[in-house]
């Protein structure tokens, strides 16, 4: 029964989306159920909603069109909505459903019943570019139109308006414009702000705007204040008090500064905090967006760039959307505002001013076009880079086991060096329109000046003022017009942030306005209440995206019934694991269909689906949160005693109540904490809470012991009871009783029917079958005697000796308890030391050169505005004077003076951005390196701390180095905002992108949002907060300059009014005799008092300039304080990491090395708890003696220690007692490298990295030749697959390897270890994941290869180590029995039972 909507009948021809390949059949179901004229249209969600015109309405076949997405709701019981013939406007994040639909004139009548339609025979489907409904093929009969949609919608095209084609031509350009730049338009950046934000946006603007409309106004007030200067006002009044004008001027300068407080703090803190909560929201959407995304387009999308891409373009766009639009707005209005000023007060000299500003824009114009091209450039760089990092620190294990630490920062450094040389590119531009931009303002100094300098001496009348030009104008149109201009230069690094978050947004709006094909989100689509289980497979085929050239399916066909179990087996690659993927809806095929209760799965919404089937895969993904809350992502409401209900029936709620902290116990990044069985028992206890109709299991028992394997086999077999199950197994006994056993080879399904059957039919199953009895053949021979049946008791996990008392376990917990604590207040208490600044500037030591040139060149740019304070004084002391023949000469003079120091200014501020960019570029470049470096020779310990996870890393390696670069360089690269918070977030969405297929498997997609919002929080708070701090400290730095303007002028013109600064004699007699008197002045008293004043209001702006100029130096380096604050935190942070020692070091060359290994191995009186869990011993006085060339095999319970044995060996951990020798030799005082250099490892998770396939078998040798790779293949049974792949050996493997199935990845495996010829092999499961064809050569291969070599396997599969030398029963951290098969047999003790137990199995 399925969901309905009851005023709806053509509920039942939902689409999904983005299913654009239909057969014939859909579409003719289609159109028979629309009725004429209906139009169909969905909204941002998907959801359908039906359009049906009254009878007046019905559009012609000339005006069909598309169909036109609109949310438009209309309460009437018939709705009335429009036909848009035109294209329908790009929806955010789903494309219109073009489907077309022949219509009539005649009136809407009603339509009879259908009749069922006839099976008909399979159709080949429709390509991947037709839609529903057009370009088919003639139909049935039923459509009258056929395949005549082109035809329709070439006349609904000629039927547009002009209006609307050039609307349509606009979008078109504005489309090809944005990918041919790789940027978007700047207010589509503001796709995620509501109305809340809007209105912060909006009054932020508004405080912006007047804030900056306010600072030209310090040129009128400066402009009153020379006018009060004016020594001729003596010759008009000689009571003129110059003290009683200033304090009369000095007061604007508060009144204003009082204004300009208030504002300045909104224009900050409204943006900043706007822009905060859309970088929340953009980074939700965006993870979302990826979320949403079908598997398939992981294959070719790098999921370790995307985490990386996640944390640093977020980065950049909050950078482009937050306060320096506020910012912007305001120099923006400055600029206006000055000019407005400047063309009131005298149009003549602003008209000559504004002649230059051109050049100003071209400067600030070449500046953002270039700095956005290397923006893109450089975050491109940077992704490769990241996601290099998150792959090598999250395949940690396999870098240490085989010595890749000096790779894979080889790798990292290497991918860096193209993000260094746009570096380079970017500081050359910077440093050029910087430079530019200087000159071409101090050159307008000069030009105003001169021009200014003229109207004086020549007395022009000044026609707004109707008045001759005075010093007075010639400063307030002067300052008003240059403080506009310099505006536009310094709105010039807002630009380029624009530019730079324009850039990266167009990375996150590609992925963001993606459509998926398989959108777990949609609410579109059928969803069936109650699921028989009815599957088919019909003409499937189909090649994965990454390798279209190879496909997997040719016409593959398949039917299970409702509640049948079938077993899928054959050779590993041949398919049997995508018939899983393309079920969940993983993949599309590209041919036939896929039918659920006879529905095409296209059909069916997305998520219901995926809700619908319960996967365990061979390899589990775990999230790096509690056991309980992994277990939960199968049912997100399930409850604690529902969650332990699925643990206790997956025989896992044993192991986990013996944790000190039960089902709160975190698992680790990847589920690391727990062994490959604890996990897998873990990942089934997920699929059991989800109470599927349909069971998926790969492998799922492969990484369990047969006594584990047995209870969870009998769990499953309960589950299984009336649900439609798939079996992957290359263990025969499970899938012994399936309904149905299907046997694919080469993607086709080449046998058929129940085991007797097939054992019948003496086929391929039958020799497969035959293969593995013989395995298991001497294994019964030697048994010799009847054993008794285990029951439940016997197979328990924990000897009652071994199991802690309740008491300890209560105590245990408590100390767990209280140590969380410790490191609680430990990690709040303590804290990086701040790093001296000495420090930093000895990092860049290489770079000395540069410094001293960078600094000559800052020393210049810093001297060029004392130097200007002087002449820029001398200029208006000038410009005061009453004689125009002194004025013109002087006047000359000085105006040749600023453009010298133009031309120094452009020189010095080129010199000082480029070095200093480049010392900076260079220095995030080393800092990046040797952290990754750092991080790279930690012990692995150090990884299992949650503080220590691959999110948080990768998210501090993108942002702490260029953080550090600011106390360097000009500009910061980036800007971090709660750091702590966001690395938290970063992990988060790093493990879901990671772990996408069991995310989308378990449809967990609103889990993984929900705390990725909860782990913003943090950081949206703190930023929140800092936008208020920020907004005050901008604010009071403003109200400071106006207060310092305001006393400067009052006292300085109190002091001048004193005549404090008289003139000296020798100016006096000069300017006061008689070509002066009374030519110009009144008398002789007069001009020595104008004397005087002239005298001081030259002292006067000395002063004043140079108190202005340093308030000014302050306020730019105030501006810079967060910044440096940010630079100094994530400077700490970083030199800790640098300092951090390694308990155990990789890179370091000190240490022993045995000159001729042998293999000897004595592990003596060891004691070990994990560091992440340091009250849970593992464990307590282990010992045990290996003999070189013998192979000991660890078998026992899962989650008992064996695999604790191979990291200890390694040295991934050191024992807190006891010792570890191999040949005699504590392996503590080994050199690290040497000591891995001896084992080769094959896990039971084998761990590939992104390259070819003879990249990855060439890990475990250097210097390995093609020969030696091939050889190696050959012996691992792999030369046989990598051959048919197109591009054999150089075939990429793709991202997290998901091009492989995991018996080639297995074998893959083993060709790398196999190629290190080790003296100690090192087997955990290593042949779990292969089929028993596959087993059996290997199994060959290996035992060839261990010939003369120390050998330690963990096998659950017990035929595979009968033959070992030494077998040790491993419980609890302690062997609890030992020896040959024939002694142990003998014993007739836990071995003897695991024994017997597996044969029964069998």
């Amino acid at each position: 029964m399925d969901q309905s909507d009851p005023n709806n009948n053509n509920q039942d021809d939902y689409y999904d989306n983005d299913y654009n390949s239909v057969n014939d059949e859909v579409q003719d179901d289609f159109l028979e159920e629309v009725p004429p004229g209906t139009l169909m249209t969905t909204n941002e969600y998907g959801d359908i909603s039906i359009e049906i015109p009254p009878p007046n309405r019905v559009p012609t076949l000339n005006s069909l069109g598309y169909i036109s997405p609109n949310n438009n709701n209309n309460n009437n019981s018939v709705p009335m909505l429009t036909v848009e013939p035109a294209e329908p406007p790009q929806m955010p994040y789903h494309h219109p459903l073009p489907i077309f639909i022949s219509t009539d004139s005649s009136p809407l009548t009603p339509r009879t019943p259908r009749t069922p339609r006839t099976p008909r025979t399979p159709r080949t489907p429709l390509s991947d570019s037709s839609s529903v409904g057009g370009g088919g093929g003639g139909g049935d009969g039923e459509n009258p139109n056929g395949g005549a949609s082109t035809p329709q919608r070439k006349k609904s095209a000629n039927n547009l308006t002009e209006k609307e084609l050039k609307k349509e031509e606009k979008r078109n350009k504005l489309k090809k414009e944005m990918e041919e730049s790789q940027t978007i338009p700047f207010f589509q950046l503001y796709r995620f702000a509501d109305g809340w934000d809007k209105l912060l946006m909006f009054f932020g603007s508004i405080a912006a705007i007047a804030n900056g409309a306010a600072i030209p106004c310090i040129s009128i007030i400066f402009g009153q204040v020379i006018e009060a200067f004016n020594p001729k006002h003596f010759n008009n009044d000689p009571n003129y008090s110059i003290i009683d004008t200033i304090k009369n001027v000095s007061i604007w300068f508060l009144i204003v500064g009082g204004i300009c407080f208030i504002l300045s703090y909104l224009e900050t803190a409204l943006w900043t905090i706007a822009g905060e909560r859309q970088t929340n929201r953009a980074r939700v959407e965006y993870l979302s967006s990826i979320l949403r995304q079908e598997i398939g387009w992981f294959d070719t999308n790098k999921a370790n760039e995307l985490a990386s891409r996640i944390n640093s373009d977020t980065v950049l766009f909050q950078d482009a959307i937050g306060e320096k639009v506020g910012h912007f707005l305001h120099n923006l209005a400055t600029f206006v505002a000055g000019f407005a000023i400047g063309f009131t007060k005298g149009w003549q000299l602003t008209l000559v001013i504004t002649s230059v500003s051109p050049l100003l824009a071209i400067g600030g114009g070449f500046m953002a076009k270039m700095m956005t091209e290397m923006a893109r450039l450089g975050q491109e760089a940077y992704s490769v880079a990241g996601g290099i990092a998150e792959e090598n620190i999250g395949s940690i294990r396999t870098v240490a086991t085989f010595s890749g630490e000096v790779r894979a920062v080889h790798r990292y450094s290497e991918s860096l060096k193209q993000a260094l040389r746009v570096g380079y590119k970017k500081s050359i531009f910077n440093g050029f329109g910087l430079g530019f931009v200087q000159f071409v303002i101090l050159g307008t100094y000069a030009l105003a000046f001169w021009y200014g300098s003229t109207l004086v001496s020549k007395g022009t009348r000044n026609d707004l003022t109707s008045k001759p030009w005075t010093g007075g104008d010639v400063v307030s149109v002067f300052f008003a017009v240059i403080i506009g201009a310099t505006a536009i230069g310094q709105a010039s690094p807002a630009l380029a942030s624009f530019a730079n978050g324009r850039g990266a947004a167009f990375k996150i709006f590609q992925v963001i306005d993606r459509v998926s094909k398989a959108n777990p989100f949609s609410t579109r689509g059928k969803r069936l209440d109650r699921l028989s289980g009815e599957i088919e497979f019909r003409n499937v085929g189909f090649t994965y995206p990454s390798r279209p050239d190879v496909p997997i399916f040719r016409d593959f066909n398949l039917t299970i019934k409702p509640g049948q179990t079938i077993g899928l087996v054959g050779d590993s690659g041949g398919g049997k694991s995508t018939v899983i993927s393309l079920l969940e809806r993983f993949y599309d095929p590209q041919e036939g269909q896929i039918l659920l209760d006879g529905e095409d799965i296209r059909r069916l919404n997305v998520r219901a689906l995926r809700q619908k089937i319960g996967l365990v895969s061979q390899e589990p993904v775990l999230f790096a949160t509690s056991i309980a809350e992994n277990i939960r992502y199968g049912k997100d409401d399930a409850t604690q005693e529902e969650i332990e209900h699925a643990a206790k029936l997956a025989n896992a709620h044993s192991f986990i109540q013996n944790l000190p902290q039960g089902y709160s116990t975190m698992v680790g990044e990847k589920g690391v904490q727990m062994s490959g069985g604890q996990k897998q028992r873990i990942a089934i206890a997920r699929a059991i809470i989800k109470n599927p109709s349909i069971l998926l299991l790969d492998e799922a028992t492969s990484a369990l012991d047969s006594e584990n394997e047995r209870i969870v086999q009998e769990a499953i077999d309960i589950l299984m009871k009336g649900r439609t199950t798939i079996l992957i197994a290359h263990r025969l006994s499970t899938i012994r009783d399936a309904d149905v056993i299907v046997f694919v080879k080469h993607g086709s399904v080449v046998e058929r029917g129940s085991h007797e059957e097939l054992m019948a039919r003496q086929g391929h199953y039958f020799r497969l079958v035959e293969k593995q009895n013989q395995q298991q053949l001497q294994m019964v021979m030697e048994t010799g005697r009847s054993r008794r049946s285990s029951t439940f008791s016997d197979v328990n996990p924990l000897l009652d000796s071994f199991r802690p008392t309740k008491k300890r376990a209560n105590r245990e917990k408590k100390d767990g308890t209280l140590t969380i604590r410790r490191k609680k207040k430990a990690k709040k208490t303590a804290g990086p030391k701040d790093v001296p600044f000495s420090r930093v500037i000895g990092y860049s030591r290489p770079e000395f050169w540069l410094f001293f040139f960078g600094f000559l060149s800052a020393v210049g740019t810093g001297a060029i505005y004392p130097a200007f304070s002087i002449v820029f004084t001398k200029m208006l002391t000038i410009l005061q004077n009453s004689d125009p023949n002194y004025i013109t000469k002087e006047a000359n003079f000085i105006s040749l003076m600023f453009v010298v120091l133009a031309v120094g200014s452009g020189v010095s501020n080129f010199f000082q951005t480029f070095l200093f960019g480049v010392i900076g570029e260079k220095l995030t470049f080393r800092l990046r390196v040797d952290s990754f470096k750092a991080i790279m020779r930690q012990s692995i310990g150090w990884f299992d701390l949650s503080e220590n996870s691959t999110g948080k890393l990768t998210t501090s390696l993108a942002s702490d180095a260029s953080l550090v670069q600011g106390m360097t360089s000009q500009r910061l690269g980036f800007s971090s905002e709660g750091m702590e918070g966001s690395g938290a977030a970063g992990q988060v969405a790093s493990e879901a992108i990671t772990g996408i297929r069991t995310v989308a498997s378990f449809t967990t997609e609103n889990q993984v949002l929900a705390l990725y919002k909860k782990q913003l929080k943090i950081p949206i708070s703190n930023g929140i907060k800092k936008a208020h701090i920020a907004g005050l400290a901008f604010g009071i730095s403003t109200f400071i300059i106006f207060g310092v303007y305001c006393l400067s002028f009052w006292y300085g013109g109190y002091l001048v009014g004193q005549r404090e600064w008289p003139a000296t004699d020798e100016e006096i007699a000069s300017n006061c005799n008689a070509q002066t008197i009374p030519l110009y002045w009144k008398d002789m008293a007069t001009c020595t008092r104008a004397q005087d004043m002239l005298f001081g209001f030259s002292s006067l702006m000395k002063v004043f300039f140079a108190i202005v100029l340093s308030a000014i130096g302050v306020g730019q380096a105030s501006s810079l304080a967060p910044d440096i604050a940010k630079a100094k935190s994530a400077t700490n942070a970083i030199f800790a990491l640098l300092d951090q020692q390694s308990a155990i070091d990789p890179t370091q060359s000190g240490g022993e090395t045995i000159q001729v290994p042998t293999g000897d191995i004595e592990l003596k009186n060891v004691h070990f708890a994990y560091p992440s869990r340091p009250n849970n011993m593992v464990f307590r006085g282990f010992n045990i003696l290996i003999s070189s060339g013998t192979t000991t095999a660890f078998v026992g319970d899962s989650g008992g220690g064996k695999s604790t044995v191979i990291s200890l060996l390694q040295r991934f951990y050191n024992p807190s007692q006891g010792e570890i020798f191999i040949d005699g030799h504590n392996i503590r005082n080994l050199n690290v490298k040497h000591l891995r250099s001896l084992f080769g490892m094959v896990g039971q998770e084998p761990i590939m990295f992104s390259g070819t396939v003879a990249e990855n078998i060439a890990y475990g040798k250097v210097d390995a030749t093609q020969e030696e790779i091939e050889n190696a293949a050959r012996l691992a049974n792999a030369h046989g697959f990598i051959s048919e792949f197109p591009d054999g050996y150089n075939t990429h493997v793709g991202d997290k390897y998901t091009q492989l199935s995991g018996g080639q990845k297995q074998r893959l495996a083993i060709a790398r270890a196999i190629i290190r010829d080790p003296k100690i092999l090192l087997l955990d499961e290593a042949t779990s994941a292969l089929d028993n064809e596959s087993e059996k050569l290997v199994q060959e291969a290996l035992e060839n290869v261990m010939k003369g070599r120390t050998t330690l396997v963990i096998a659950h599969r017990l035929s595979t180590i009968q033959n070992a030398d030494l077998i040790a029963f491993v419980r609890a951290g302690q062997i609890v029995e030992r020896g040959t098969h024939e002694e142990l047999m003998e014993l007739d003790g836990l071995y003897a039972q695991l024994i017997n137990r597996q044969n029964l199995n069998k």
